[in-house]
């Protein structure tokens, strides 16, 4: 792919990174009396519609995170949330956002799982959207790291990229697919898509010879 996937890539999962590291810290700051009902099955805490946000030192929103649904279980400490999803506002411009149908943050934080329908996106004025399709990614925040198994897709406006697993270093600031790589380039594809069709050229009528 050309340079500008090589460097966005890397950097929109720096930045789903930063939104989950950001609501991780968040929800152990504001745990609840995890320890006293640790040995329950069921769970202890329920938020519907919840969402975060932070900002920086001037007020403006640096990155929100939602979800329909979020379940904490005390017996493994870990949190199931429904339809997950996260923005991030970066200063040069631009949105980065992440979503899935269903995410699972580990007892000990050390891992989210995100499945079914994960999908990472960014887009920017002047410049065509990117966007990266898989169906389960799992991320290490305190390691920088992300991985996957499963197929992965990852378009901008006239290249496709597929791949089956996926592995992703942001202190290297590497990227790799696994195997079975399929690159597809479509030249002005949308221009072409969007052009009336052109008429065959009309040739003269012949004059009768005199």
């Amino acid at each position: 792919m050309r340079e500008q996937q090589a460097v966005w890539f890397p950097l929109t999962l720096l930045a789903v990174l930063a939104l989950l590291t950001t609501w991780l810290d968040y929800e152990v700051d504001n745990a609840m009396t995890e320890a006293v009902v640790r040995q329950r099955d069921d769970p202890d805490t329920l938020l519907h519609g919840f969402a975060t946000t932070q900002t920086d030192a001037k007020g403006r929103v640096t990155s929100v995170l939602r979800g329909e649904r979020l379940t904490h279980f005390p017996a493994d400490g870990r949190n199931e949330l429904l339809r997950p999803s996260g923005e991030h506002f970066p200063e040069t411009g631009g949105r980065i956002a992440f979503k899935a149908d269903r995410g699972t943050v580990s007892g000990d934080r050390k891992s989210v799982e995100l499945s079914d329908g994960v999908d990472l996106s960014r887009s920017r004025d002047g410049r065509p959207p990117l966007s990266l399709q898989t169906s389960t990614l799992t991320i290490f925040p305190d390691q920088q790291r992300a991985s996957t198994e499963a197929p992965v897709t990852i378009r901008d406006a006239h290249t496709q990229l597929r791949g089956v697993g996926l592995d992703f270093d942001a202190r290297s600031g590497t990227l790799s697919l696994r195997s079975r790589v399929q690159v597809i380039y479509q030249k002005n594809a949308r221009q072409n898509a969007s052009a009336p069709p052109r008429q065959p050229a009309r040739r003269p009528a012949r004059q009768p010879a005199r």
